[in-house]
């Protein structure tokens, strides 16, 4: 059959059928349809527009708008950093991460990526818990950086919960220099790590090596008997540490061969904490550090009951193994 149409001639196939007492009707695959339906139609079918996708979501200029803020107050020696000032600009920064996200106004994986940095940089375990979350939603986005950001996430709240790191992530600093704390370096394969972007284990090791060769200074504390302090300088405090977060500082806790802990926080000026229990009261007496995040640590130590002494005690020891 040949249909003429707007556009030109147009052949369409032929086929018949039954309609009773032999006769049959020879129609096309258009005209089936009008024949099925009863109706007469004429004239040619107007083609349709293509669907247009809707354009990708963009990445947020309050999220950039932050994190370069908090990259910015990283840029200088992080021995030099003063604390009393970064530490509350990165507690507004959480606040106005949260406010985004509680918008819906993140969409992108470069907007994940760092609004789990922002809340790296933080100081109490259910943030780092959320910035893990923002870097696995980072990682399935296809952001680049979104496996290392999850796995340094995870790394820093298993290290503030007192389990040790499994990637090998963190550094910080101690009695000792410069170290990874607490490792389970054995749990995770260098070929995983590699998926995630986490240097091997040689790897690490020459950057711990470079950090400590870097002449950025560690955190050395001699227990020296401080004000109210219930320390004295022949204590040995090297079993640990655990991490603890008061206020808004993290402090690595040692236990002591006196039975006390011994609390560091990095500084700087580093402040130092010492624990004791006598007389089944918990006496605890700081020294150096923000004042005020020293009372506030020193307060929370004193709070204790003997039996939770006990337990921190007993998981420096579990993570010294």
């Amino acid at each position: 059959m040949i249909y003429l149409g707007g556009g030109g001639l147009f052949m369409i196939p032929m086929f018949e059928i039954e309609q009773g007492a032999g006769m049959k009707t020879a129609i096309g695959w258009i005209g089936l349809a009008i024949w099925l339906s009863g109706a007469l139609c004429s004239g040619a079918v107007a083609a349709q527009p293509p669907k247009t996708l809707p354009a990708a979501p963009a990445s947020d200029p309050d999220m950039k708008r932050i994190y370069d803020a908090d990259q910015a107050d990283r840029s200088v020696d992080i021995t030099k950093m003063d604390w009393a000032v970064v530490g509350p600009r990165d507690a507004a920064r959480h606040v106005e991460v949260r406010q985004l996200l509680a918008e819906g106004r993140l969409h992108t994986g470069a907007d994940f990526v760092e609004a789990a940095l922002v809340f790296q940089h933080s100081t109490t375990s259910d943030d780092f818990l959320l910035a893990h979350t923002l870097a696995v939603i980072a990682t399935k986005k296809g952001d680049p950086g979104g496996p290392w950001i999850a796995a340094a996430t995870l790394d820093r709240y298993l290290q503030t919960i007192g389990q040790k790191q499994i990637y090998g992530t963190q550094m910080s600093t101690g009695l000792n220099g410069w170290t990874r704390g607490a490792y389970d370096s054995g749990l995770i394969s260098d070929a995983l790590r590699k998926e995630l972007g986490v240097p091997d284990l040689a790897g690490q090791a020459r950057q711990l090596e470079e950090r400590q060769a870097s002449g950025a200074p560690p955190v050395v504390v001699t227990p020296v008997e401080a004000p109210q302090s219930p320390v004295k300088a022949d204590i040995k405090c090297e079993t640990g540490p655990v991490m603890r977060v008061f206020g808004r500082t993290s402090w690595q806790v040692f236990s002591c061969d006196n039975g006390g802990l011994l609390a560091l926080d990095s500084g700087p000026p580093p402040g130092t904490i010492f624990v004791t229990v006598t007389d089944g009261k918990v006496i605890a007496g700081g020294q150096g550090g923000d004042d005020a995040e020293v009372k506030v640590a020193t307060a929370a130590f004193e709070a204790m009951t003997e039996a939770q002494i006990a337990d921190i005690i007993a998981q420096t020891r579990q993570v010294s193994r």
